[in-house]
């Protein structure tokens, strides 16, 4: 956990990135007229408790690569799990396989029909 200077410490230098701040004026820009509700989206709206004030945009900038990389570690975390244990239960990861398998016939049908891979699910839960 970081301390409170750590904390301001990052805050301030994520805050002057300018490559996040160009990176991210796109997003901030579209506010929101967007088709789906992201992280960002209730980032922008989101208010100061104590102030009510909202976020400016080097704390938007600041706020969302500490998410961004907060969500890259546990995802990675969670990837590396389960195929440490996958690949030290070879009967596991048979079935798994064979399930992925013979729910998708190519690459470009992973994008909607996870919820059919019950067995997936499992293994995901198990992990975590």
């Amino acid at each position: 956990m970081l301390d409170s200077m750590q904390n301001h410490f990052m805050i301030e230098t994520l805050s002057t990135d300018t490559q996040g701040l160009n990176t991210a004026s796109p997003r901030i820009a579209k506010a929101d007229n967007v088709e789906s509700k992201d992280i960002f989206y209730f980032l922008q709206n989101g208010k100061n408790a104590e102030t009510g004030e909202r976020f400016t945009v080097p704390k938007l900038v600041s706020e969302a690569a500490l998410l961004i990389g907060a969500g890259t570690d546990t995802t990675a975390a969670a990837i590396a799990t389960i195929l440490f244990y996958l690949l030290h239960n070879p009967r596991t990861l048979q079935r798994l396989s064979f399930e992925i398998l013979s729910v998708f016939s190519n690459i470009d049908e992973l994008r909607g029909g996870l919820s059919d891979c019950v067995y997936l699910r499992a293994c995901i839960d198990e992990a975590m």
